[in-house]
C-alpha cells in the first residue's frame, strides 16, 4: 500500500473521524427529512473540528460550505441544488482569502 493511501486509511480509522462523519451524515439526515434546519447545522457545525483538526482556514471554509449546504437541503431537499450551493460558498470564500 502507498504511504498516502495508508494514511489515509489511519485518518478514517481514527475514533473522532468516525464520529465527525457520524454527524455528517446525521445533519444530511436531518436537514433531508424536514427535522429541522438549526439541528442539522448543529450537527454539521460539530463535526467539521472533528474532520479537519488544527487548521482553522480549512475548518472555516468547510463550515461555510456546511452551512449553506444544510441550509438549501434544508430548503429544496435535492443534492443537485445543494452541490451548486457547496460550489459557489467554495468560490467565494477562496475570493476573499485571496
Amino acid at each position: 500500500m502507498s504511504p498516502g493511501i495508508k494514511s489515509i486509511v489511519v485518518w478514517a480509522r481514527q475514533p473522532t473521524t468516525l464520529q465527525g462523519v457520524a454527524l455528517l451524515v446525521g445533519a444530511i439526515g436531518a436537514a433531508h427529512f424536514g427535522l429541522g434546519e438549526a439541528l442539522a447545522g448543529t450537527f454539521a457545525l460539530a463535526g467539521i473540528p472533528l474532520l479537519i483538526p488544527d487548521n482553522t482556514s480549512a475548518q472555516h471554509t468547510a463550515a461555510t460550505v456546511a452551512t449553506a449546504a444544510i441550509h438549501e437541503l434544508a430548503k429544496e431537499r435535492s443534492a443537485g441544488v445543494v452541490a451548486n450551493v457547496a460550489a459557489r460558498a467554495v468560490e467565494d470564500t477562496a475570493g476573499k482569502t485571496t
